[in-house]
Parts: structure tokens; sequence; C-alpha cells
């Protein structure tokens, strides 16, 4: 169970069982707004839809921040490319164990 909460700036993950509710995390936001939430394996995304910003969140990591820092969506029927940038992203690979992106190589 997700609950957001936008007074506190944060985001609380449950575990619900039989006998016992657990807040297994407590994820830092970084807007307020309207949010979807999708799930790929350990890796959750939060989408601001007010803000039109991603954040996503590695909930195996050991801290209570984002893993990458927040994108802008893009919508994908908008053929305008005129304010539309590349941006080459580096994650600290001790922190995920992964890299992600195009980034140069040393």
């Amino acid at each position: 169970c997700i609950h957001i909460d936008t007074g506190g700036l944060c985001m609380r993950l449950f575990r619900i069982g039989r006998q016992e509710t657990q807040c297994t995390h407590v994820l830092h936001l970084y807007s307020t707004g309207s949010f979807g939430i999708s799930v790929l394996d350990n890796l959750l995304c939060l989408h601001n839809m007010d803000a039109r910003v991603s954040t996503i969140y590695d909930i195996r990591a050991n801290t209570s921040f984002a893993c990458l820092v927040p994108a802008p969506l893009k919508d994908k029927f908008n053929n305008e490319r005129e304010d539309e940038e590349i941006v080459n992203v580096k994650v600290d690979s001790i922190a995920m164990g992964l890299e992600f992106g195009p980034h140069e190589s040393k």
C-alpha cells in the first residue's frame, strides 16, 4: 500500500499482513500535486502530473531519496521538438550496482 503525504512531502510504503500493518519505506518527495505510480522490479516511478516530472526510487537502496533527479514528462503524441533536450545521466554505481544511460568512458 502507498500513502502520499503532500503536506509532509513524503511517500510511505506499507506492507499489509493478516496480523499487522508495517511501514517499510518513507521516501522524500520533491513536489506536490496529482501523482501516478509505475513499478518495475525494485524501481518505483512516481509521476507528478501537475509538475509534469517523473522521479525514480530504488526501494532496495538504503536511502529515502530518489536514485535519479526528477525528469520532465514528454507527451508521446507531441511532435514539437524545439524544447526537447537530451540529458545524459550516470547513476552512482556504488549505490545502485548499475549504470543507466549514455555516459562518457574514461
